[in-house]
């Protein structure tokens, strides 16, 4: 995904490898969003975030902008929605959900095993963000759940992008705001009698440990949750951490894999991670590295963290 396109509203495209070691990989562009500029009524969407495949091959995702807009004095404001592109019928896009009010800007979407899709937004019955689902039905559009709202209080704020499905079908997810205001890694269970339960894994505190995560965490082949944090550890200038269950009961623990320094090896990584073979992990940091693009601080890095 890039935020460009036929109006300048963001584009869905695949990359395929060339014949021969060493060639170019081709560009082909599956679908041009058309947004909603004149902020009336269900348009298309713009600035799509985040793709998943369903089983049969299509593409399901969600966007920040474009859908249902309102216009007043101050501007317009459109709220993003999910959208759909079935393969069979040459990649042609269905939005298959308008959000309505602020508590759009819809990020990170994930599939469990029946097809129904879930993300993020940051408003929510409280203003802090909230956990939803998408469930298809006979209707044109989706019906929206709301999971669990955030109170910004000691269950966090503001949940990020990047929700993951253990074996057990909890969720687990990262948000910004705690009671100390450093971030957590918090899960998603489902409850007996319906709905979600809520529990905090673990607390960000400043600085060794690392703080401020920015995407949601991963799972390793060995059960651990991993990710990242933009601040704290060593240098002050983020880290890769790995948190580990409890045996029977208590507290997950956390444990910095790595302290960012500043240096060629990057700092403040964003993006979460990838994983990989053997429970190493895969990243991206915005800047540090070699320098050379007038910043004072190098290009960004690509890194391997091997636990």
């Amino acid at each position: 995904m890039r935020q460009s396109g036929h109006v300048g509203c963001g584009i869905i495209f695949e990359l395929a490898p060339p014949r021969h070691s060493g060639g170019i990989w081709t560009e082909t562009v599956l679908y041009s969003f058309q947004g909603n500029p004149d902020g009336k009524g269900n348009g298309d969407l713009a600035w799509p975030n985040g793709l998943v495949l369903d089983k049969a091959g299509n593409i399901d995702g969600l966007a920040y902008g474009g859908g249902h807009c309102n216009t007043d004095e101050t501007g317009t404001y459109c709220y993003g929605g999910a959208f759909n592109l079935d393969k069979s019928s040459g990649w042609s896009e269905k939005v298959v959900y308008h959000f309505r009010n602020p508590s759009g800007g819809p990020a990170g979407p994930v599939l469990d095993r029946s097809g129904t899709l879930y993300g993020t937004v940051a408003g929510g019955a409280y203003g802090c963000g909230e956990v939803f689902s998408l469930a298809s039905g006979k209707h044109a559009e989706w019906t929206q759940t709301s999971l669990y709202d955030f109170r910004c209080r000691s269950d966090g704020a503001f949940p990020l992008p990047g929700l993951i499905f253990d074996a057990a079908g909890n969720l687990y997810g990262a948000s910004l705001g705690t009671a100390q205001g450093y971030g957590n890694v918090f899960e998603l269970s489902p409850a007996r009698g319906g709905g979600w339960s809520e529990s905090v894994l673990y607390n960000f505190t400043r600085v060794a440990k690392g703080y401020t995560p920015n995407a949601g965490p991963i799972i390793g082949q060995n059960g651990r949750l991993y990710g990242t944090t933009e601040e704290g550890g060593q240098s002050d200038e983020g880290t890769v951490f790995g948190l580990t269950p409890p045996r029977k009961h208590g507290a997950w623990t956390e444990r910095v894999l790595y302290s960012f320094t500043q240096g060629r090896d990057g700092f403040a990584p964003s993006g979460g991670l990838t994983p990989g073979k053997r429970n190493a992990v895969y990243g991206t940091t915005p800047v540090g590295g070699v320098t050379g693009c007038g910043n004072g601080f190098g290009c960004g890095t690509v890194f391997k963290i091997t636990p």
